[in-house]
């Protein structure tokens, strides 16, 4: 017999999806504004109030128990916020003259649209009239317990009952529209290909469902069963009121539903014995006493039955207790939130979580956030990348973990089992010490890469080679992003007791599991390992911390006794007024106290105050990175200066030796005495006796530079971008909320994209002089002309590519 799943007819989702689409983007033709004609149906959709309450929100009209609830906050908002977005990338020297005109409108979204589909621009106003939707008014999809494409309601506000109707005609080409009573209720019933809506209507209001009963229920719900009168859901909308878009998960519908789950608590004493019963029951007589002897050999089991018994424990403990945590954390569990916010230089994300569960710290300090500028601008060096963070709660042992022991023991007793490895478990649980971070410690601390004084710039050396040897020799203690953290001054002594404390963790740990090994008679590890901790005073008043682990065989190769590995890692402090920086994994403190200290960026501080990080905020993450992109510039340009000095001055040697009076072959031999340099792969004569360099990457020399051009083009973003640009990340929570908010600004993104293009179409492509101008850059006569030309000589280095 063939099982064939069930067909589940998703027109009706997709058909609602399309409908949304095409009211907020309004992509259509200028016939929405016409009669519509019989060929888009056997007959025109004309809704008519159906007796769906008057309201000026969806939660008023929708009946309570959604599980899902998705909110627009009003059409214009949503595109007027797209628009500015949209309009701050787009560089406006790159359209026509009718789109330019378009990106100047207030909605230029949908004056582009509207310019590119009927051929001209549509304003909201228009939309409106065409839609018939209320643009200030919330739109909504709701989602309901049941199949998803029957349990969902779309509700959306219009100001034209007529022109709505329309446009669903128009969206909907093939329907059957009919009026039908359900429990003397009208109700709309409208039938497209494999499905069927149920429209419900008021005169300021239409409701889109996927089933009548739904329907029904939205016309007879008594006030005190709306969604309105959902605390949950209505607490969280008012949260999220100026975001443009947000997302609600309300899981008070399902809580009925929890405590019927508790029957699921223990697994069945039938299932058990089934279960071991198909494991053990086919066993032969001979096949079981080889097994009993080997168990009572290996692991001191007496028979089989008692391995299950074992098994038996093991297993039913771990499910109980994990099903117990499980529905403990779903009936604290009350919902999600996520939210859109937009606007034309930052946008924001917003998560939500509330459960009973989330309880914070009352003797937690809060984080000091006005004091943020002042402790950044201790940090050495700039700093676009930190992390401030909270004191954190010490580490502590698992307690599921020993909730899950004390369950198998007590399982075990009771079916007076040998408790040997219990007692093992048991013990090694006890005995475990979290190892305690300094964020545990202190009451806040913060973390930043800090650029460490680069190399030379290439232009400042001599050659290519020169260059690439200084970057082999780099010191590697030095690495060109340097993490440092500030935490506030500690008494004396303070750090040096954390680390001590540290390895004090670590030995113990080490000892507990030496001693788990034994308890099971499994063997030791073959090595014997110990944590250790030292502190030096070094010079101008920085202290150096070194902690170390070493790992010592018991037995040596190639004629020693025994082997050791030491790893170890250093922490430089330096006391800073009523600060203390931390330098980890360094051997010299100048980093510390010669690199001087600079200010917050100011796109930092704009980003922060668009962010208003509210208090009780217990970590803040902020990472700029976009501005990198003019140092990468520098550095191009000052490797195409070194590359063209080292090109120019090889080729000038080579025509001074070739206007040499001698013979061919003296020439030649004095070439191939000329060093050459690693950017050359050929020396090669034309066919106008001129010389003339290819190089590895395919591209020939003299030819001017470019890296200069694209600094022209770049002039706009380079001299604004030190105050544009970044993103902050925050958690903040609270009894009964987390809230993880995420800040991005696009300035940055935004200018380097608009600029650009405007200065690439005004400098190349506005007359036929710029054109010429950009292909004289990207190409010279030599590199069409160099696969006809011969080449003098060869770099060997690179004499694989000529093969």
């Amino acid at each position: 017999m063939v099982t064939r799943r069930p067909h589940v007819p998703r027109q009706s989702i997709r058909g609602m999806a399309m409908l949304g689409i095409s009211i907020l983007l309004a992509v259509t033709t200028a016939g929405w504004c016409q009669e519509v004609s019989e060929e888009f149906g056997p007959e025109p959709i004309v809704l008519q109030p159906t007796g769906l309450p008057s309201a000026e929100t969806p939660e008023a009209v929708l009946p309570a128990g959604a599980l899902f609830h998705l909110r627009i906050n009003g059409a214009r908002r949503l595109l007027g916020d797209a628009s500015e977005l949209v309009q701050a990338f787009i560089p406006e020297k790159t359209l026509p003259p009718p789109l330019r005109q378009a990106l100047t409108e207030p909605n230029s979204l949908l004056g582009l649209i509207g310019a590119l589909t009927v051929g001209t621009p549509l304003s909201v106003d228009q939309l409106v009239a065409i839609s018939g939707v209320d643009p200030d008014r919330p739109i909504s999809l709701s989602l309901y317990p049941g199949r998803p494409e029957q349990a969902f309601a779309l509700t959306i506000p219009v100001v034209d009952l007529a022109a709505f109707s329309a446009l669903m005609t128009h969206l909907m080409p093939q329907h059957q529209v009919e009026r039908i009573k359900l429990d003397g209720k009208s109700i709309y019933r409208i039938q497209v290909p494999n499905a069927h809506l149920f429209v419900t209507c008021a005169d300021k209001m239409v409701s889109v469902c996927g089933s009548a009963l739904l329907a029904r229920q939205m016309l007879i719900a008594p006030p005190e069963a709306r969604l309105d009168r959902s605390p949950f859901i209505m607490d969280t909308l008012q949260q999220y009121a100026q975001t443009n878009l947000v997302f609600v998960v309300d899981a008070s519908p399902l809580k009925p539903m929890l405590p019927a789950l508790r029957r699921f608590a223990r697994i069945p004493d039938a299932a058990i014995s089934k279960t071991r019963s198909d494991l053990f029951g086919e066993l032969d007589d001979a096949s079981r006493r080889q097994i009993d002897h080997q168990l009572r050999l290996r692991m001191g089991i007496r028979d089989i039955e008692q391995l299950a018994d074992h098994v038996e424990c093991l297993v039913t403990a771990s499910y109980e207790v994990l099903f117990e945590t499980l529905l403990g954390q779903a009936t604290n569990f009350n919902g999600l939130a996520f939210s859109i916010d937009l606007t034309r230089d930052f946008q924001s994300i917003r998560f939500s979580a509330y459960s009973k569960s989330i309880v914070t710290d009352e003797e937690a300090r809060p984080l000091p956030l006005a004091e943020l500028n002042k402790i950044v601008s201790k940090l050495p060096g700039t700093h676009n990348a930190f992390v401030f963070s909270r004191q954190r709660q010490p580490a502590q042992k698992p307690m599921i973990l020993g909730n899950l022991l004390d369950r198998i023991g007590s399982k075990m007793r009771q079916k007076e089992l040998p408790l040997a490895f219990y007692k093992a478990m048991q013990r090694a649980y006890d005995a475990c010490r979290p190892e305690q971070s300094l964020e545990s410690k202190v009451p806040w601390m913060l973390s930043a890469k800090v650029r460490s004084p680069a190399c030379q710039p290439p232009d400042q050396y001599s050659s290519m080679q020169a260059f690439l040897t200084a970057l082999g020799e780099v010191d590697t203690a030095h690495p060109s992003l340097v993490k440092v953290q500030a935490i506030p001054h500690q008494p004396k002594g303070f750090l040096e007791s954390h680390f001590e404390e540290q390895v004090g963790a670590r030995n113990a740990n080490d000892r507990s599991y030496r001693q788990w090994l034994g308890d099971l008679g499994a063997g030791q590890p073959f090595y014997l390992k110990d944590s250790r901790s030292s502190v030096q005073q070094l010079d101008r008043g920085v202290t150096k911390f070194t902690q170390e682990t070493s790992y010592t065989t018991h037995w040596g190769l190639f004629g020693y006794n025994e082997h050791e590995l030491i790893n170890r890692r250093f922490t430089l402090a330096h006391n800073l007024d009523e600060y203390t920086l931390l330098y980890p994994g360094g051997r010299d403190p100048s980093v510390l106290v010669d690199f001087p200290p600079q200010p917050m960026p100011v796109a930092i501080v704009r980003l922060l105050a668009k962010a208003n990080v509210p208090r009780g905020t217990h970590n803040l993450e902020v990472l700029r990175f976009l501005h990198l992109a003019n140092d990468a510039v520098d550095m191009l340009v000052s490797l195409e200066t070194l590359i063209h000095r080292d090109l120019g001055s090889y080729l000038a040697k080579a025509e001074a030796i070739r206007d040499e009076e001698g013979t061919q072959e003296e020439v030649l031999r004095k070439l191939v005495a000329l060093e050459m340099p690693l950017e050359v792969f050929q020396l090669k004569i034309d066919s106008d006796d001129r010389l003339y360099l290819t190089t590895p990457v395919g591209l020939t020399y003299p030819r001017p530079k470019i890296i200069p051009e694209a600094l022209v083009l770049l002039k706009d973003y380079r001299a604004a971008a030190e105050s544009l640009g970044g993103s902050v990340v925050y958690q903040r929570a609270v009894d009964g909320q987390y809230d993880l908010v995420w800040v991005q600004s696009t300035e940055a993104l935004a200018t380097l994209v608009r600029t650009v293009g405007n200065n690439i179409v005004e400098r190349y492509l506005s007359d036929a002089e710029g054109y010429a101008k950009l292909q004289r850059l990207a190409l010279t006569p030599h590199d069409h002309e160099q696969g006809s030309h011969p080449a003098i000589l060869t770099n060997t280095l690179w004499e694989m590519l000529a093969r």
